[in-house]
Parts: C-alpha cells; structure tokens; sequence
C-alpha cells in the first residue's frame, strides 16, 4: 500500500475509517493496514491529539489471541478477536466525546490528561 508521507489525516478521515469498521462495510486488518503507515512507520508530526488517539485505537483493532495461549496478542491472524464488535462502537462514541471535550477546552483536557497519567505512574 503507497502512503503519502507528507499527508496527515484529518479527523474526519480518521473517523469515515472508524465508522465503515463499525457498520462493518470494511474489515480490521484494512483499517490497521491504513494506521499502521503513521503508528509504525513515519515520523510525520501528528498535531491533532485526536487523530493521533484515533490511529492508535484503530489500529489495535485487529488483536487475536488463540484461546490456548490468550495472553499472546498478535495482530491480525489466527483467534479471536480482542477488540468485541461492540467495543469499537462504544470507543468511537467515547472518542468523539473526547473530541468534543478537547475542542471546548483544549488546556484543560490536556491537564486532565496529565492528572490521570500521574495517577497510574508507578512510584
């Protein structure tokens, strides 16, 4: 797949990718296929912590494990998916919550944020 590395998603486009895998017109392994470009491989500056949140997300979808070894995650290929069909529509409603959220305030997200790493940081 040639990807332009110059190109940024957009929101929008993150999302058209995240609604076509919930309603189910395109699979897991298309969209990770798509992420994985600006999670694995560029080093395009992502200024959106939305988008960046979005490909991160999207491209985790596609998770197996294989019941007789369940704490091996892979992505893509033989299992069960990790991810339930459901979760990815809750988290797409949890994500434009968050987009909104950001969009009003977006100092005050990004110290909620802090507030909440801190929390789980280990002493």
């Amino acid at each position: 797949m040639e990807v332009d590395d110059t190109h940024v998603p957009s929101r929008a486009e993150v999302e058209t990718h995240w609604v076509a895998l919930a309603e189910g017109s395109t699979t897991r392994e298309a969209v990770h296929t798509w992420t994985a470009w600006w999670v694995e491989h560029t080093n395009a500056t992502i200024e959106d912590p939305m988008v960046w949140s979005a490909l991160v997300r999207l491209h985790g979808f596609d998770m197996t494990a294989l019941p007789e070894t369940p704490n091996r995650i892979t992505h893509g290929g033989a299992g069960r998916y990790v991810h339930p069909d459901a979760h990815i529509v809750k988290e797409l409603a949890r994500w434009r919550a968050m987009c909104r959220e950001y969009d009003d305030d977006p100092a005050a997200w990004a110290a909620k944020v802090r507030r909440q790493a801190e929390r789980h940081r280990s002493p």
